[in-house]
């Protein structure tokens, strides 16, 4: 029989009253490609029975059964084990799904090609009904992100903007996933309780391809009697034990993800949270005081006064937990060093690669809200260039590439290798946020713009002014951005004489206003008329938006938020006249808690609208608490009411500014005021106040903020800024803008070599100018693999006692060498050419281990490792640790001619990209020889890398072999301090294997 395409896996254990219905759901599915895997985890009661004799018979459903209960986890990887289908979904033994669910999760998954599929929605059940099911007694639920579309390859960005703030819920059976993705990342659920959430976890960590599908095809059954709201002192036990070797196999799961700077840290907040999470799963039931549970708590209150008494469960469980965590603690404190190190070098690596990217003297790039979309003050500026018709290429960093965006906007995904390229090559960054991930650094001769995002502001405490209540990392990314930042904005005297108090950053700041309230000024008709219409408004009625500021709990968030709406527009209607529509626009961090709110023709949910400032244009009244749009309102001439029903405990919170209790407006902290306050409104009698309180601020808007900050950039981009003068310590591409603008025309006069074509020989070029009896005992290791691997080749050792026996150097190159001018390093730079061009073969440094001969390019008439990724915009073309070369090749030739005259007109080397001269050289000679360096297959010089970024990881033969795939040849350093190579530091590691089997 030929695989199914889906493999539904469903574990069993006491559902004798539901599992009938679950089962039958999934046999009358309009997919039918599907086999049904049931997992009897022990089960007590009769649902095992059930499902043989409805069953027995149906070739599509398996039956298996587990002697011992185990848990839902290890049922389901059982489920996983025993399936056969190209995908495999998990229903639970006590839920159903929808008719149509398995049709369209399969047609979703072919079409995207996903790794996962997740559906963004489901129904919750409260009442034991059997089918069919009333309609009013399912609940419908979302995701707090639910858009369509792939999410981004970026398993930091999932992790903290969707895993840590709830935007996605953890349920298994949301997620329809490939076997094969599961089997190669060897992922399955833990033997704990909720193991959803680190299951869901590892999805986000490592699906390349990861899917939201908008849709709800699952019904969930909320029930006492569900294990979520079984409630005993066993379980309490069992909770806490799960939330520490949770926390290990996340930790475990954070290990396999790439590193970069800041690693350790943002892994600690990311097993924070998940702590905070599974602990307050399974313990904050038991400490409601209420009657109910008032006997409950009394028990596990004595459990926890008799935790050194006789081994009750808890006791047990917690004890055996804290060990397993302590050892798994120590593991990690041994390894952190090795970590850090690791972490350093790529960090340098991408820092390396990013510096050496050219600048594009006309690009532009945007971020807003960390990939948002299209929004904010970035947008305006970018408008402003759309309308000027600049010549510019405009880039715009998204999280969907399904945002709408104007035509000659290019799109690139937040977070990808390509946004970090685009950021690399920017002539001008925009941005309205202090995170500017996978942004490491501005380089030399880039212009950052800082939009900010709060308004005209100056009614909050912001940066110094709240540093108490910030956290160190925001902290310290504002310091950071700030020392790059080359130009902010304000939009009122008073917001410029806050920044210029309280920001970290002390640069240049227009006195413009916000580019984002240039719509305020413009009174464009059809802009308005449009946006009314896409919120299918009447034409006929008036608007009023509600627009309250966010708050971190859900549940204050709620009553802050609740009024009566109908006696709202009824109270508009009789102080203004007219019919009414209201426009709650939820802050987009508490957005997802209002979706199942009841709406009508009248009240319109416009949180999802893009932009805030065309709500505010087309609203007629504007009703907020804390908002900057307030103020915004108030530059549109808009009638404003506050209604602050936190009022006290808010303004306490958050530290406001004494402006905030200036505003022309009163705070209504209950309905019945609000109601009275629009009842009493009188324009004229609040005209005088406005006109005090714009006075005392002193606003810039005057619509025109964004030709002001086009204008600034316009005299960068095309009045073409002189760069700063950073010439004792330059970056590698401005080494090679040097050696380019000065030995050009001295290339072009050369000589245009010809090849020998005498073929390339067996021979390699090992080097060590001390002498091989002082070389490094991992230098020894890497020519003894070379003899090990290449016994058919001559192997020449080069030292200085032996050189001249090979080669002679110009007179000048002698003299500096000897007076310390050029460094041994840049000596054998020259070595290297010199014996390649006379004899040909192999040059390998001594730091290069030869690990197998599965690639055949030591025949080519020219080899190096190459930079697969950038080169035309790079100042490199590869590495020269090791080069193949026939003797005598033309760009080896000219490389060798412009290092010599290099050495003439230069004494000292000089800092920064200079330590790279021979590089910025062979590339210039490689453009006068374009057909020959075309011949140079492109094998990338990262792969031979991989073994020194885990040269100190504990060995594991399955990686090792892995990366001896990758490349026959491996870079690696000898510069080690003495007490990193201690025997215990280097116990296990690849570095101890090395060294004990080749030596």
């Amino acid at each position: 029989m030929e695989n199914p395409s889906v493999s539904v896996v469903v574990p069993m254990y006491k559902v004798e009253q539901y599992i009938k219905i679950c089962v039958d759901s999934i046999l009358a599915q309009t997919f039918q490609d599907f086999e049904i895997i049931l997992v009897d985890d022990a089960s007590p009661d009769n649902c095992a029975e059930i499902c043989r004799k409805f069953y027995g018979d149906n070739s599509k459903v398996k039956l298996i059964r587990h002697e011992k209960n185990l848990g839902l986890g290890p049922a389901r990887n059982t489920g996983i084990k025993n399936s056969r289908g190209k995908y495999i979904y998990f229903v639970d033994s006590d839920d159903f799904i929808l008719p149509n669910a398995l049709e369209k999760f399969f047609n979703t998954a072919e079409s995207s090609n996903a790794d996962v599929v997740h559906a963004a929605g489901w129904y919750e059940l409260f009442q034991n009904e059997p089918l069919p099911i009333r309609r009013e007694n399912l609940q419908l639920k979302w995701d707090n992100y639910s858009r369509e579309g792939f999410l981004p390859p970026n398993p930091v960005y999932r992790i903290e903007q969707l895993w840590k703030p709830y935007n996605m819920w953890s349920m298994a059976w949301l997620c329809f996933c490939r076997r094969d993705f599961l089997e190669k990342n060897r992922l399955e659920f833990p033997p704990i309780l909720s193991e959803d959430e680190p299951f869901s976890f590892a999805l986000l960590c490592f699906a390349e391809k990861y899917y939201i599908m908008h849709e709800a095809i699952y019904v969930y059954r909320r029930r006492a009697g569900s294990i979520m709201l079984t409630k005993s002192t066993e379980r309490f036990a069992k909770g806490i034990q799960s939330s520490l070797i949770g926390s290990i196999y996340m930790q475990n799961l954070l290990d396999r993800l790439p590193r970069a700077e800041g690693y350790e840290q943002w892994c600690e907040s990311v097993l924070e949270k998940l702590l905070f999470r599974l602990t307050s799963n399974h313990t904050l039931l038991y400490y409601d005081k209420s009657p109910l549970n008032k006997e409950l708590s009394v028990i596990v209150d004595n459990a926890l006064k008799n935790i050194f008494g006789n081994l009750t469960p808890f006791v047990k469980y917690f004890f055996n937990s804290c060990h397993i965590y302590r050892r798994q603690a120590e593991i990690l404190a041994q390894q952190a060093e090795t970590i850090a190190q690791n972490m350093n070098q790529i960090h340098a690596q991408i820092i390396s690669t990013f510096n050496r990217i050219e600048l594009s003297e006309r690009k532009i790039v945007f971020v807003n809200f960390l990939g948002k979309g299209y929004g904010c003050n970035p947008k305006y500026i970018a408008e402003e260039i759309l309308r000027q018709n600049l010549n510019l290429d405009m880039v715009w960093l998204v999280n969907d590439l399904n945002e709408p965006m104007p035509q000659k906007i290019r799109k690139v995904l937040y977070g990808s290798v390509d946004s970090m390229y685009e950021l690399a090559s920017a002539k001008v960054i925009v941005t309205n946020v202090k995170n500017l991930l996978p942004f490491p650094n501005k380089k030399r001769g880039q212009f950052l713009i800082m939009t900010w995002h709060g308004g005209i502001g100056g009614i909050k405490a912001i940066e110094k002014e709240a540093e108490e209540k910030l956290s160190p990392d925001y902290v310290r990314e504002s310091k950071l951005n700030s020392q790059m930042t080359d130009l902010m904005m304000a939009g009122t005297q008073m917001q410029f004489e806050q920044f210029k108090r309280v920001m970290y950053y002390d640069g240049e700041i227009l006195k413009c206003g916000v580019p984002r309230d240039d719509i305020f000024f413009r009174h464009d008709a059809e802009l308005i008329a449009r946006v009314r219409n896409s919120l299918n408004v009447p034409p006929e009625n008036k608007i009023v938006m509600y627009a309250p500021t966010f708050r971190n709990d859900p549940r204050v968030m709620a009553d802050a938020c609740k009024f009566d709406a109908e006696k709202l527009l009824d109270a508009l209607q009789k102080k203004f006249g007219g019919e009414w529509t209201l426009l709650m626009r939820f802050h987009p961090n508490n957005a997802a808690q209002f979706q199942n709110i009841f709406y009508s023709d009248k009240i319109i949910n416009a949180t999802a609208y893009p932009d805030m400032q065309e709500l505010t244009l087309i609203s007629d009244v504007v009703i907020s608490d804390y908002s900057n749009a307030l103020l915004e309102a108030m530059l549109c001439n808009k009638p404003v009411f506050i209604f602050a029903k936190d009022y006290d405990s808010y303004t306490k919170e958050r530290e406001f500014l004494p402006l905030y209790f200036e505003l022309p407006y009163k705070i209504n902290r209950s309905e019945s005021e609000l109601f009275a306050d629009i009842e009493n409104f009188d324009a004229a009698a609040q005209e005088p106040k406005i006109k005090h309180f714009l006075d005392m601020v002193q606003p810039f808007d005057n619509g025109h903020a964004s030709e002001v900050v086009v204008d600034r950039i316009k005299s960068v981009v095309i009045g073409n800024t002189p760069p700063l003068n950073r010439f004792d310590n330059p970056t590698d591409i401005e080494a090679f803008e040097y050696v380019r603008d000065k030995y050009s025309t001295f290339r072009d006069e050369l000589p245009t070599y010809q090849r020998e074509s005498s073929g390339t020989p067996k021979i390699f070029w090992w080097c060590w100018l001390q002498g091989l009896e002082n070389a490094p005992p991992l230098c020894k290791l890497c020519l003894k693999s070379l003899y090990r691997n290449y016994p058919d080749y001559e192997i020449r050792i080069v030292t200085l006692k032996n050189i001249s026996q090979f080669v002679n150097f110009p007179e000048h190159i002698v003299q500096k060498f000897n007076e310390g001018k050029i460094s041994p390093t840049h000596f054998s730079d020259l070595i290297r050419l010199e014996l390649l061009i006379n004899y040909g073969g192999t040059w390998i440094d001594s730091t290069v281990l030869s690990t197998g001969r599965t690639r055949d390019y030591l025949h080519l008439p020219l080899f190096i490792f190459r930079k697969v990724w950038g080169n035309k915009f790079d100042a490199h073309l590869g590495s020269n640790w090791f080069i193949v070369a026939e003797k005598g090749h033309p760009i080896l030739k000219t490389t060798r001619d412009l290092l010599y005259k290099f050495w003439q007109d230069h004494d000292v080397l000089g800092n920064g990209g200079f330590y790279f001269v021979f590089h910025c050289m062979f590339r210039l000679a490689a453009e006068k020889y374009p057909d020959d360096w075309a011949k140079v297959p492109s094998f990338p010089n990262v792969n031979p890398h991989l073994l020194q970024f885990e040269f100190f990881a504990q060995y594991a033969p399955d990686r090792f072999e892995q990366i001896k795939r990758m490349s026959d040849f491996h870079k690696l350093t000898w510069k080690y301090p003495p007490e990193m190579l201690t025997s215990e530091k280097i116990s296990g590691t690849n570095y101890d294997y090395l060294m004990k089997f080749l030596s």
